[in-house]
């Protein structure tokens, strides 16, 4: 298969179109003349396999795919939210009990700045961050504890996710210097004041 790309001597451009997803292409560029046809360096890409939301992908399934209007979305590109594939923990506290861990947010998008910041504001390895930021699972070591919103969009696609039990999980939203939001997997009711000493399941996500 070729393209013809025009006359005379210069630079061009070769629109492809009707790839395939996740596969290799070896391209060269060609230029013929009278005395024959000569070829450049041969070079490589990969298409980007279809994505799409439960999907097996990059350490994990995909639990949301970012639209127009979110953090972190780009026009003609996909990206969004992956969630492993089972729980971090079925019983971990929030952790900072009596501590206020300035700046977390509850918006999509601000899940990872939230897990670092409670992993630096807290002295304990085992609460609910840390056990996200310290996972290595899947080839990846860039996961964190959802914010609100963010564990919202685990919620919604959880059947399509798996792996959830119909319990309370962390996000990494703090209320006050006790209190911190979490989800009910069995309802979908956010909880506004759950006390940072109760033990909850843990699920992590990292962005692609």
């Amino acid at each position: 298969t070729k393209t013809i790309d025009g006359t005379g001597i210069g630079t061009f451009i070769s629109s492809l179109a009707s790839l395939t997803a996740n596969t290799t292409y070896y391209i060269r560029a060609y230029a013929t003349n009278g005395i024959g046809t000569a070829y450049g360096n041969t070079l490589t890409f990969t298409t980007v396999p279809s994505l799409s939301l439960g999907q097996s992908y990059q350490g994990g399934i995909i639990a949301y795919v970012f639209v127009s209007g979110d953090s972190g979305y780009v026009a003609g590109q996909t990206h969004g939210l992956i969630a492993t594939t089972s729980n971090q923990s079925t019983g971990a506290q929030w952790g900072c009990f009596g501590t206020f861990i300035a700046g977390t947010g509850t918006t999509l998008g601000t899940g990872l700045a939230n897990t670092i910041a409670i992993v630096n504001g807290c002295g304990s390895t085992t609460n609910a961050a840390a056990v996200c930021n310290n996972l290595f699972s899947g080839g990846y070591t860039d996961w964190y504890l959802p914010s609100r919103d963010e564990l919202t969009k685990l919620y919604t696609n959880r059947f399509l996710i798996g792996g959830f039990n119909t319990v309370s999980y962390w996000s990494s939203s703090q209320t006050s210097s006790t209190t911190a939001r979490s989800i009910n997997f069995s309802t979908g009711t956010v909880t506004t004041s759950s006390s940072k000493n109760t033990s909850m399941y843990v699920r992590a996500i990292r962005r692609f």
